[in-house]
C-alpha cells in the first residue's frame, strides 16, 4: 500500500557466493504510515521470512527491536508552537497548509509519545546539498545557520510548553483533543 516501506541490510551473508552457508543474518525495517497498518504488513513479512525459512529447510529465528508508531500531532499545541516559532522568525504555514505540504515520513519515537499524552513534533530544514544521512549533512549541521535554527525550534517548544501549562483552558482542550484522538484512532484501525 502507499507509505509502505520495507527496507533491508544483509549483515552476514556468508564467505563466498558458491556454497550453501550455515548462517545468514539481517536487519530489517517495515514501516506504514498508521500503527495498525504497521502490525498489519509485519505479519505479511514475518510469513514471507516464515515461508523462506520452510522452503529452504532453513531456521528462521526473528528477534523484533523497538518500533516507531505513527504522529498523532495535538492541534493545540501545533497552534501555539506555529505562533510560537513564526514570531522568532521561522515560516511555519497556516494548518491547511502545513498538512498537505509539511508532512514527513521520518522515522522517531515522537510517535509513540503521542499515543501516550498531548504531543506535537517540530521539525526545521537544515540546508544540505546532497540531503540527510550523508557527510555533507553533518557538514551543514555544524554552521551557525543551522545552530540558529536549532536554538529558534528549541525556543518555540519551550514557549509552547509555558503557554500550555499556564493556561488551565488550554491544557484541557489539548486533553480533550488527544482523547477525541485516541477514540476515532481505536475505531478506524
Amino acid at each position: 500500500m502507499p507509505g509502505d516501506i520495507i527496507q533491508g541490510h544483509i549483515t552476514d551473508g556468508g564467505l563466498t557466493p558458491n556454497i550453501i552457508h550455515a548462517y545468514a543474518a539481517g536487519v530489517f525495517v517495515v514501516r506504514a504510515n498508521t500503527k495498525a497498518r504497521l502490525e498489519e504488513l509485519n505479519k505479511k513479512v514475518q510469513k514471507c521470512f516464515e515461508a523462506g525459512a520452510q522452503a529452504t529447510g532453513a531456521t528462521l529465528e526473528l528477534t523484533p527491536e523497538m518500533g516507531y508508531d505513527d504522529m498523532m500531532p495535538n492541534k493545540v499545541l501545533g497552534r501555539l508552537c506555529r505562533n510560537a516559532f513564526n514570531k522568532l522568525g521561522g515560516n511555519i504555514l497556516p494548518p491547511e497548509l502545513d498538512n498537505l505540504q509539511g508532512g514527513t515520513k521520518a522515522s522517531s519515537d515522537e510517535g509513540n509519545v503521542s499515543y501516550a499524552m498531548p504531543s506535537m513534533m517540530l521539525g526545521f530544514r537544515i540546508e544540505s546539498e546532497e540531503g540527510n544521512h550523508n557527510p555533507k549533512f553533518a557538514d551543514a549541521a555544524r554552521t551557525m545557520q543551522a545552530h540558529g535554527a536549532a536554538i529558534r525550534a528549541a525556543k518555540a517548544i519551550a514557549v509552547t510548553g509555558l503557554e500550555i501549562l499556564a493556561d488551565k483552558e488550554l491544557l484541557e482542550e489539548a486533553k480533550k483533543e488527544f482523547k477525541e484522538m485516541l477514540d476515532n484512532r481505536d475505531i478506524k484501525d
